[in-house]
């Protein structure tokens, strides 16, 4: 989903995450919707990135995740990097997909 500002130019994003499983979709235990609001200068200014509707994450992940993106805006700072931002997010669900707790309605959507 993209959200663009009054000159036209994309203002923020927000994408579906689930781990990279294949077909199975039935092995998929956890997922988020990434929030990436870009300032009006990116990139040479880090997005404000959040996280809405996880599923099957702690805390602890979810911070985890966005310290990464963090780092990886600095490291990039004047390149354009909102798919490395995107792919570092996959990447982790797909390394971590198990969920966090036993709560089985958390994991439906």
């Amino acid at each position: 989903e993209l959200d663009r500002g009054e000159s036209g130019a994309v203002s923020s994003l927000s994408v579906l995450l689930k781990p990279s499983v294949g077909d199975s979709h039935k092995d998929c235990y956890v997922s988020m919707t990434l929030v990436i609001k870009l300032p009006e200068d990116y990139p040479r200014s880090p997005p404000d990135v959040s996280v809405r509707a996880p599923r099957g994450l702690s805390e602890d992940h979810i911070e985890r995740i966005l310290q990464e993106m963090r780092q990886c805006a600095q490291d990039h700072a004047g390149t354009v990097y909102l798919y490395n931002l995107i792919d570092l997010a996959r990447e982790s669900l797909s390394e971590n997909n198990r969920p966090s707790g036993v709560c089985m309605i958390c994991l439906t959507q």
